[in-house]
């Protein structure tokens, strides 16, 4: 698993291409309709566990936008790199996945794996990032927001970190020639922590944050996206 700074969404990496289109073709007639993620999670989280619920959709992309598809199905689920942590499926288009007890020790790798170019408050902290799952169907289930107009793209998702004592990751801004990387200052308990990525494009440039978050709105979708290639390099 790769850090989290190498880890852009499957969805992100259309999206210039997506609001490029949309920016330059011109269109007139009433505005661009909405194609913002419906919502519909439940996260409930502790310090060993997690309970991850709601309903599934799938992605379809258009060159206006994204539009998201109720999935009915059933899947099996499974953690990256072969982990077994927890159990659940989706079950007739619904996720029901819970984690009840801590990552085990072998599971563990050091913070500084997660985060490039980062100061520690403990280089000795160790973590397990549980960023979504691969499914039965070549498809890969992720917790995301996405809100798009003509002018503008806002694109979110959820990682889970848990890290076996607290620890404080620090990274400076960085600008980049299509995007800025805001100053990174991540205070996490130990446990599970809950991160949000969050990229922004306009026709100005981009911008990339993360941030924890002590909840999760509803307003974040369990969304399919097919997998062309490797999630990590």
């Amino acid at each position: 698993m790769k850090n989290v700074f190498k880890l852009l969404g499957i969805i992100a990496l259309v999206t210039i291409i997506i609001f490029s289109a949309t920016a330059c073709s011109g269109d007139e007639g009433g505005g661009e309709p909405s194609y913002d993620t419906p919502g519909g999670s439940n996260v409930t989280m502790s310090a060993n566990s997690l309970t991850l619920k709601g309903k599934v959709y799938e992605i379809e992309t258009t060159m206006k936008g994204y539009i998201f598809n109720e999935f009915k199905g059933n899947l099996t689920l499974v953690i990256d790199d072969g982990i077994t942590l927890g159990s659940g499926s989706v079950s007739g288009g619904s996720l029901n996945y819970t984690i009840n007890s801590p990552p085990s020790s072998s599971d563990l790798m050091s913070i500084q794996e997660y985060f490039e170019d980062a100061t520690y408050s403990n280089t000795n902290a160790k973590g397990f990032m549980l960023n979504g799952f691969s499914t039965n169907n070549n498809f890969y289930l992720s917790l995301l927001k996405i809100s798009f107009s003509a002018s503008s793209e806002v694109y979110e998702q959820i990682y889970f970190l848990y890290v076996d004592t607290p620890v404080t990751i620090i990274k400076q801004e960085e600008k980049h020639q299509e995007f800025t990387l805001s100053g990174v200052n991540l205070s996490l308990t130990q446990g599970w922590n809950t991160i949000c990525e969050k990229e922004e494009y306009s026709m100005s440039g981009g911008k990339r944050s993360m941030f924890k978050m002590t909840s999760i709105p509803s307003s974040f979708t369990w969304v399919l996206q097919e997998v062309y290639g490797a999630i990590e390099d």
